[in-house]
């Protein structure tokens, strides 16, 4: 920018002058940006409160005012300590030859410069009050006022020193500023925009980490800069800019004017304090039984779920194994109606081993039948959760000075001057602030007979013990279906078999259930896709935050099933997308992600051992909206259509995965046949799908042979079946016959004989196919001579599998016989084959192949 300006000075003192309000503009924004990203997260949502403020601002001003809000006003209490140094700079007194008295003595020349009379440079020289020096040189020039030309010529040169010397010497300015764009890898393209040192360059390398495509500051960690966008490639810099409405706000590039309309979705939740989630505890320890205890009140309206509440009641009632137990499932499952029923019934009960049961609550959205409702969350932190643990207990210690609540609730965990067994209960764990921060604190610290319960979308947290909350079996379902309709008066409208529509669609989740009954009392629809499709609210409410904290990799696979309406194995899914086309990634490990997220379902194959996957309808609607605007649309659509190879698996029974290739097989061969699809297109996915699925193999060699592709290629994906024997699902003796025709069409001898003989050594290998095929190595080896090593190799394998059914009574005629008296012959036994051939005549004494070489081998004897 000011090269910029360097420029305009060439051109008239007004363009010069414009010029370096746009740099100043842009360094006040930098610095508010900067600080804003600096705030941690917080109960309060501090941070939050300016980006909301900033993204509405119409003036300058509000960002000045939000620097001091960081600085100096509420928020500076969450301020990161890496941060300190630039709070230290613009918030203490400074002597009078300091950078920040020099920019302010710059920027009173300006505003006299410009007949701004009214404002001094404060005499204790703190450097904030170098932006809102600014803020009235910019609202008093290009704001509301009219300087002439030579007033802005006369201000240029004090104005270019005043930012010169803030931007020289802000330490907000020397941290690294980077845009980090993850790649499908898990990787980072980092895009460095200042010469600070390379603490961001591991990402390069690694693929541990998981932070959003954006802007960063690194303050010990890289801290997200909502307030500016920019791209990998660093062609551009866009500032938050106001312009805020239903649907977007502004963001503006000071150095080419473009402009960008960015989503106004994420600042809409207004800033006000929120009412309590409606499932926050009590606010003190009441008695409830013989136990104290902050209980809310269990729902009214609860359907009753005994497997799960029997299972999770066996955990909770015994303290002494198990010491951190999680309750894990989809948002609104279940997870906190179940377990505030369960921890109810116990502390009613005489037999309750708990002396005290404490809810933390971390909720800020409540899943209400008319909708989801954002409210305040009791606590997010560790600090949190330890003043409220204090609060409720109320120490002795509690009130001498330097009290350390958080060391407090640590020796309470572990049993330490406890008034007794503590059953601590965690509510919504995911939306704490660092839960895995969270989760290995506690785990480090609880002992028993203590015992901790978490409650969470995300299955990561496992703890001693994992209980997944599934959706509603059939009966609950109808249950909670039963009394809905009824309050709504719909009875008559779900019945017959909508009512089984519903639970099907719904996989039994009890909120959806809610939600689609309510959609069908309000209006005239009853299809569930075009229900679902209307809640947009919930569907945020249910995915969004969990969304955004998959991995890319995880968010591109989770689209490609949102794309198609159907159970998908795991192994075709890995094969698509791992098409040469596609960026290299870690199918499995997003999978595994997914279903730890709760975002699919994966059942596994018994028989084959492969997992098939699924988007239960809430989820997949959710992705289709995302899929409308992802980078990855055209990349998935194409995935897509490699999928729908598979043709669709409709509810009911699963169709066996071999049926399922089998039918990909047949649906490619019809493509290519019509010309739809290139086989070098697909050959990929279907050599992918071979390696994990070998019998795929005999049926990739039979696409192979119909295209007339050659030989070659037939007999290695023939061979890579038969090189499997723990896969061989199917008789392996014909693809060994297929082998052995090719390899005769080409003339390899050698390679045909050893393809024979691994048929006859098989057991399965019926005795007219051995018979035959003795047959005709008996046949070849009249033709070629090779040495007596040579038979041996090729035959021993051949004579065995004869030797073992001529063991056996009646399983061998007079031709089978003479046909391994032939090979006996060629392996020179001749006293065998004679044995053999009379064994032959003992059984049909006038078979003419057993008297003719009969007669042959006495003659040669």
């Amino acid at each position: 920018m000011l090269e910029r300006a360097q420029r305009e000075k060439d051109e008239s003192d007004a363009a010069y002058f414009d010029a370096l309000m746009y740099a100043g503009e842009m360094a006040v924004k930098l610095v508010g940006a900067g600080l804003v990203a600096a705030i941690q997260d917080d109960r309060e949502k501090h941070r939050y409160r300016l980006e909301y403020q900033l993204v509405r601002a119409s003036s300058l001003g509000a960002w000045a005012d939000a620097i001091d809000d960081v600085l100096t006003g509420p928020s500076s209490q969450f301020l990161d300590s890496n941060a300190y140094p630039t709070q230290r700079e613009l918030t203490q007194r400074m002597p009078a030859d300091s950078w920040q008295a020099s920019s302010l003595r710059h920027i009173s020349e300006s505003l006299r410069c410009v007949n701004i009379l009214d404002w001094e440079s404060p005499t204790n020289n703190q450097g904030r009050d170098w932006f809102r020096g600014f803020v009235r040189l910019r609202n008093a020039t290009r704001g509301h006022g009219a300087p002439s030309t030579t007033a802005q010529g006369n201000a240029c040169l004090p104005l270019e020193r005043s930012i010169a010397t803030v931007i020289s010497n802000l330490s907000l300015f020397f941290r690294p500023w980077v845009y980090l764009h993850r790649n499908i890898s898990g990787k980072y393209r980092v895009t460095v925009w200042n010469d600070a040192d390379d603490t961001l360059e591991s990402l390069k390398r690694e693929n541990s980490y998981s932070f959003a495509n954006g802007v960063y500051i690194s303050l010990g960690e890289p801290r997200r800069v909502n307030l500016i966008e920019s791209d990998a490639e660093g062609s551009d810099y866009w500032f938050a800019n106001g312009g805020f409405g239903n649907n977007k706000y502004e963001m503006l590039s000071y150095l080419t004017n473009d402009r960008l309309l960015m989503p106004s979705d994420a600042y809409m939740l207004p800033v006000d304090q929120l009412p309590p989630s409606e499932t926050q505890g009590i606010g003190q320890l009441d008695t409830k039984g013989n136990t104290f205890t902050n209980l809310p009140e269990p729902a009214t309206k609860y359907v009753p779920r005994p497997q799960l509440e029997s299972e999770l009641s066996r955990q909770l009632a015994d303290p002494s194994r198990h010491f951190i137990v999680t309750l894990t499932g989809r948002g609104g499952i279940g997870k906190t109606s179940t377990a505030l029923q369960v921890i109810t019934s116990l502390v009613e009960s005489d037999e309750c081993p708990y002396a005290i049961v404490v809810w933390f609550s971390a909720r800020d959205i409540d899943l209400l039948e008319s909708g989801p409702k954002v409210v305040q969350p009791h606590g997010v932190t560790i600090e949190d959760f330890a003043k409220e643990y204090a609060r409720l207990l109320n120490p002795g210690e509690m009130h001498i000075k330097g009290f350390d609540s958080k060391g407090y609730l640590a020796r309470q965990l572990a049993g330490e001057d406890a008034i007794g067994p503590t059953l601590f209960v965690f509510d919504n764990f995911e939306t704490t602030i660092s839960p895995q921060e969270v989760f290995t604190w506690l785990d480090t610290y609880v002992r028993g007979p203590n015992k901790v319960l978490i409650t969470s979308r995300e299955r990561r947290f496992t703890g001693d013990y994992a209980l997944q909350v599934p959706g509603m079996t059939l009966s609950e379902a109808e249950e909670l279906i039963a009394w809905t309709s009824d309050s709504l008066g719909i009875t008559e409208k779900i019945a017959g078999k909508y009512t089984e529509t519903i639970i099907e669609e719904s996989d039994g989740h009890p909120y959806i259930i809610k939600l689609m009954l309510g959609e069908v009392a309000r209006s005239t629809t009853t299809r569930p896709e075009r229900i679902m499709a209307g809640q947009g609210e919930a569907l945020v409410a249910l995915f969004e935050r969990s969304y955004n904290r998959l991995t890319p990799v995880a968010q591109r696979v989770f689209l490609t099933l949102c794309s198609w309406r159907s159970s998908i194995p795991a192994l075709a899914l890995e094969a698509v997308l791992l098409r040469p086309e596609n960026e290299r990634m870690n199918v499995r490990e997003a999978i595994d992600e997914l279903v730890q997220s709760s975002f699919i379902e994966e059942d596994s194959d018994d028989t084959t051992g492969e997992a098939e996957v699924s988007v239960p309808l809430s989820a997949r609607i959710f992705g289709l909206r995302k899929l409308e605007v992802s980078v990855w649309k055209s990349s998935i659509e194409a995935d897509a259509s490699m999928l729908h190879l598979l043709g669709a698996q409709n509810r009911g029974p699963t169709v066996e995965l071999g049926q399922r290739i089998q039918r990909l097989f047949n649906n490619v061969a019809d493509a290519l046949s019509r010309g739809r699809r290139d086989f070098s297109e697909i050959r990929p996915v279907l050599e992918f799908i071979t390696s994990r699925y070998p019998f795929g193999s005999v049926l990739l060699a039979d696409l192979v042979a119909e295209l007339g592709l050659g030989d070659p290629q037939e007999e290695s994906y023939l061979l890579h079946y038969v090189e499997h024997p723990e896969s061989h699902k199917k008789p392996v003796g014909p693809v060994w016959k297929r082998i052995a025709d090719i390899r005769r069409d080409r003339g390899d001898v050698n390679g045909e004989i050893h393809a024979l003989s691994q048929i006859c050594r098989l057991d399965t290998t019926p005795t007219n196919v051995l018979s035959n095929t003795a047959n005709r190595i008996n046949s070849i080896l009249n033709e070629i001579s090779p040495t007596r090593d040579e038979k041996q190799s090729m035959l021993k394998d051949v004579v065995a599998g004869f030797q073992l059914r001529a063991s056996r009574e009646n399983e061998l005629d007079a031709t089978d016989l003479s046909r391994l008296a032939w090979l006996q012959v060629h392996l020179g036994d001749i006293p065998s084959a004679l044995a053999t051939v009379q064994r032959g005549l003992d059984l049909e004494p006038y078979n003419t192949h057993c008297r003719r070489l009969a007669e042959r081998l006495k003659a040669h004897h």
